[in-house]
């Protein structure tokens, strides 16, 4: 995608020490800290979540392609490791903590925690089988889109007033123009479509000019 491997990591960073994007504009040596917590809560978050779906690739693979579904290394792993991820040490300081957090502000009628642990024990008992759980597993990347979307909404109600884009004379970054998109989970690949290998399209003749 274009995306240098560090690209959270480098986030997280310059948010902490005031560098890169959130240097300031001269005018001070770097951003509110308001605007830099902000940035290094939500790309913690992130990366928890991309962690998530990391586990949750690596269990698609090791089992149905490598025929790996031992529990110290192979797709359960995995499975569980996913779960570990979202909930953290005795569920402080993670995703499960956030989701609570979001869950009783907005009132929601299922914790995303539970969305997500539904699936996860039902996938374990095919595991059994050794067979991939493609329902559950569906069910699970669905449940990692809503805590995407959630973040979001929680990221955009707490978010400082700046209609000037300036709170208390500091300037605060602005928010994003277009919303990000819910993600699909992996697929096999399919057969690519007419000229999608770089042919270039056909070229329409153009009629002569009447006289």
């Amino acid at each position: 995608m274009g995306l240098d491997p560090t690209f959270q990591h480098q986030l997280i960073a310059s948010a902490l020490m005031g560098t890169g994007a959130f240097s300031g504009d001269g005018s001070r040596s770097s951003l509110p800290d308001a605007a830099r917590i902000s940035a290094i809560e939500s790309g913690i978050l992130a990366t928890m979540l991309n962690w998530c779906r990391l586990e949750w690739i690596e269990a698609s693979i090791r089992g149905p392609q490598d025929g790996n579904w031992s529990l110290a290394n192979g797709s359960p792993k995995n499975w569980s490791k996913l779960l570990a991820f979202w909930y953290g040490f005795e569920g402080q300081h993670s995703l499960h903590e956030e989701m609570t957090r979001i869950t009783e502000r907005f009132n929601l009628p299922e914790h995303p925690t539970r969305m997500l642990t539904t699936p996860l024990a039902s996938g374990q008992v095919t595991f059994l089988t050794e067979s991939w759980p493609e329902d559950d597993a569906e069910q699970v990347w669905v449940a990692l889109d809503v805590a995407v979307l959630l973040s979001s909404l929680m990221w955009w109600q707490l978010r400082p007033p700046a209609p000037s884009g300036s709170v208390n004379g500091e300037r605060v970054p602005e928010l994003p123009s277009k919303p990000v998109a819910p993600t699909t989970p992996p697929t096999k690949s399919t057969p690519p479509p007419p000229n999608a290998l770089g042919a270039p399209p056909p070229q329409r003749r153009r009629c002569p000019p009447t006289p």
